[in-house]
């Protein structure tokens, strides 16, 4: 059965029974978990693409094993380190997670996030949340913020510089 619109996808999914796919705006989703283990598919924001999908096949490896990834604190998906699960809100699916949206459809379609800790185990929402991993955004709720990218001006992190510096590119 084809449900990508892309060939590669399909003979990808065919081949593995799920792939991991990105999206701009630096998320990595997984499409194929909720055939292959009845379980939603998993997303990660702001990593580095290596480690993301090293982290995504971490949980692809728990799933094998017949765990499952529930929300709330997981301490055996990052070595050392706690990891948030949360559910994802399906008014980010079209915005995030296209490829698992046209695959799925919006009504059967489930994502699961992985959240990652700051240095000190902190998640965001924590006021001891450091600021230079604030660029990762959650998906539990719809976040109007996210719809358009807004730095703060007087932040001196590369991101906040870059996304400044784009803004004003585009203006």
């Amino acid at each position: 059965m084809f449900r990508f619109k892309h060939r590669i996808l399909n003979d990808l999914m065919k081949q593995h029974g799920w792939i991991a796919t990105g999206v701009p705006g630096k998320a990595i989703y997984t499409v194929g978990l909720m055939t292959q283990f009845n379980h939603p598919e998993v997303a990660i924001h702001a990593m580095a693409g290596g480690q993301s999908k090293a982290i995504i096949d971490v949980a692809v490896e728990l799933l094998k094993r017949g765990q499952r990834l529930e929300p709330g604190i997981s301490n055996e998906i990052a070595e050392g380190y706690p990891a948030l699960i949360l559910d994802v809100h399906p008014s980010n699916f079209p915005d995030w997670f296209g490829q698992a949206l046209g695959y799925y459809g919006a009504a059967a379609l489930k994502i699961r996030q992985i959240v990652w800790c700051d240095s000190h185990g902190k998640f965001p929402g924590d006021p001891a949340y450091e600021h230079r991993f604030a660029m990762q955004k959650l998906f539990d709720v719809r976040r109007p913020e996210y719809d358009e990218p807004v730095g703060d001006s007087n932040c001196p992190c590369a991101l906040c510089q870059e996304e400044r510096a784009m803004k004003a590119k585009l203006n």
